[in-house]
């Protein structure tokens, strides 16, 4: 065992000696940190893999689990010994939002522009293609003097990592998954697509303990391709349901038009 493992050990054991850290002893414990929250957050992400069972995305949660209190008691260490994490993330509330859009398979609008900013209405269909785009528009006065303020509001790491999960992760069942996200639908042979979105409430106990909840929503029909190449289909079925006016994405209704 190295001396950067033996002082680890040390500080995940609890024991704290009187004297000050030296030097190489505080980037030691440092190191430890970043490792053990890459480590979780890799977990995490596996446990969240189409192609994990759920007895693997278990094993992976409870390891992510793991990582995390390591790195928690380290961060106490680091607390009490006033080791600051020089690695912070500089970051815009713009530059966070195009990082969850891009995360949600969402376009962007161009600068000074947002989805739906004097209308409300966040897209629209194109006239040029007959597909369903952002509706852009431009920002107002207002909105802009506040973007202007949040361009200098930087988060640190561990509050943009915890931001963005918050968003686009979180627990249905016992495991975690992706929200937003269409997939197939294997298991109802009735429906021919799912999708996780964000529920109610936060799990207070288990494997996803603080985490939030989501809600599985179950749509289409699985012997009906869709076709929205085609103009004529696609203006049928929209009109038909509407789709101008979705309604919540927490139905059904919303993602059969979304996928229109």
């Amino acid at each position: 065992m190295t001396k950067d493992q033996e002082i680890v050990e040390w500080a995940l054991s609890g024991g704290y000696p009187s004297r000050s850290l030296k030097e190489w002893e505080r980037r030691a414990i440092k190191n430890a940190h970043g490792r053990m929250v890459r480590a979780a957050v890799e977990m995490e992400n596996l446990s969240m893999s189409p192609t994990t069972t759920s007895k693997m995305a278990a094993v992976r949660s409870e390891n992510a689990k793991q990582h995390r209190e390591k790195a928690a008691t380290l961060e106490k260490v680091m607390k009490r010994f006033n080791i600051k994490e020089e690695r912070t993330m500089k970051i815009t509330e713009r530059q966070l939002r195009k990082i969850i859009r891009e995360s949600l398979n969402e376009a962007d609008c161009w600068d000074g522009y947002a989805p739906g900013a004097k209308s409300g209405k966040k897209t629209k269909i194109s006239s040029k293609t007959g597909k369903k785009v952002n509706n852009c528009e431009k920002i107002g006065e207002i909105d802009e003097i506040e973007s202007d303020e949040n361009k200098e509001k930087y988060m640190d790491e561990s509050v943009l990592r915890e931001t963005i999960r918050d968003i686009v992760e979180a627990c249905y069942d016992g495991r975690k998954v992706k929200l937003n996200k269409k997939m197939s639908n294997p298991e109802n042979p009735k429906k021919k697509s799912k999708v996780y979105v964000t529920g109610k409430g936060k799990y207070k106990s288990g494997a996803c303990k603080g985490q939030n909840k989501a809600k599985k929503v179950q749509f289409g029909d699985p012997n009906m391709k869709i076709k929205k190449s085609n103009p004529k289909n696609r203006k049928s079925f929209r009109a038909r349901h509407n789709c101008d006016n979705p309604g919540p994405k927490d139905k059904a209704r919303y993602w059969s038009c979304k996928s229109w």
